[in-house]
């Protein structure tokens, strides 16, 4: 039924979503066993893109991020998700095949804490991620750390500092056209940054 679909369905070919912003959704729980769509759901070559998740909830089953196999995330920010399970997770579903790069995986509960993934499967790949969970053995170059934004209470999820800047990879869709949710070119700095915001240095000055 309508309860176990996501906000944002990514399920066969090359279909890249970029640039979303998926926040405040209330997914109606699932009966299912085997459903575990969260707010969105990203397989089989599809990817999600310089994008946002944020603040959505799900009585229980996922209300994240689930990603299957062939699915990509890049340079995403998966915050304050929330699950009203004990078991199921607020934040990533990753499954065997998931490729997920240069993304904020933090901050997402469900009744018992902060508990960012349910499945972390050994055959996901992570690299230039960052997550206060222990990702160091799921690819390249991620950082165990809690990301330091803007203003998260208020719903900021722009960096203001910390490892996020710059820490991201060069991956083979960036280039001078490339933006970051804020419309921004996608690498500022040296590198791009993790996450969908690039971090602008220096004041706006309005003249």
């Amino acid at each position: 039924g309508s309860s176990q679909h996501s906000t944002l369905y990514l399920e066969k070919g090359k279909a890249v979503a970029d640039r979303c912003t998926i926040v405040d959704n209330e997914v109606a729980g699932s009966t299912s066993t085997t459903v575990n769509h969260g707010a969105v759901f990203v397989a089989g070559g599809t990817t999600l893109r310089n994008s946002l998740v944020a603040r959505n909830k799900k009585s229980n089953k996922n209300s994240g991020v689930s990603v299957a196999a062939n699915g990509m995330v890049d340079n995403c920010t998966i915050v304050g998700n929330t699950c009203g399970s004990t078991t199921e997770f607020g934040g990533v579903y990753a499954a065997s095949g998931a490729i997920i790069r240069n993304t904020i995986i933090a901050g997402n509960t469900n009744q018992a804490g902060e508990r960012n993934f349910t499945l972390l499967d050994p055959g996901a790949n992570l690299s230039n991620c960052c997550s206060p969970d222990d990702i160091s053995a799921y690819g390249e170059s991620n950082k165990v750390a809690v990301p330091e934004f803007v203003d998260a209470a208020n719903g900021d999820y722009r960096l203001a500092a910390g490892p996020c800047i710059n820490g991201g990879e060069p991956l083979d869709w960036m280039d001078d056209n490339s933006l970051d949710l804020d419309g921004r070119s996608r690498t500022l700095g040296a590198k791009p940054d993790i996450g969908c915001y690039e971090k602008v240095s220096g004041k706006l000055t309005v003249s």
